[in-house]
């Protein structure tokens, strides 16, 4: 018995030191780095994490809304742009046919100076019943009577050569007045 006794007794102890060891929490315990967060610590990121999607949204629209106007500027600069060009291109045809106007008139204008002064024909005849001269007795000639003065060609090529450069000042300055961008 004795034996049994003895058997009994260190197969208690073995259960007292068991249960002593699986009653123990501390091996239950978690470190605090690794320990999961609460359900309050959860909520707070959440909200955190959904007030930052919000904002971030928030940015993207209005990022979305300037590069869609800044589209539009761009598409109103080209069209501006097309414009000028346009309008640089038929003022230097306008130029240029100013500039043909002008040779055309200088060559004009050196080959009448050039040329002798002719003697203006008479638009009369003396006739012959023209009252004779007291000196000598011959017939004096009758009076030319002066022809209306037609205007000269080269006048009226230069009046016109003035207004159409008057015409291309005036587009010019349009051309070179700022225009707003709005």
């Amino acid at each position: 018995m004795a034996a049994e006794e003895l058997d009994e007794r260190e197969r208690g102890e073995r259960e007292e030191d068991q249960r002593e060891e699986r009653d123990s929490t501390d091996e239950w315990l978690i470190e605090p780095a690794r320990r999961p967060a609460t359900v309050a610590e959860l909520e707070e990121r959440i909200g955190s994490a959904i007030e930052l999607a919000e904002a971030a949204e928030t940015a993207a629209l209005e990022i979305g809304a300037a590069s869609l106007e800044a589209a539009e500027q761009a598409r109103h600069a080209a069209a501006l742009a097309e414009s000028a060009s346009t309008a640089s291109q038929a003022a230097a045809e306008s130029a240029a046919s100013a500039a043909h106007s002008a040779a055309t008139a200088a060559n004009a204008a050196t080959m009448a100076a050039a040329r002798p002064a002719a003697q203006p024909a008479p638009t009369e005849w003396p006739t012959p019943a023209s009252p004779a001269s007291p000196d000598d007795g011959s017939p004096r000639p009758a009076r030319p009577r002066p022809r209306p003065a037609q205007p000269d060609p080269f006048d009226e090529r230069l009046t016109a050569f003035r207004d159409r450069a008057d015409r291309v000042m005036v587009r010019l300055r349009r051309l070179d007045a700022p225009t707003p961008i709005s």
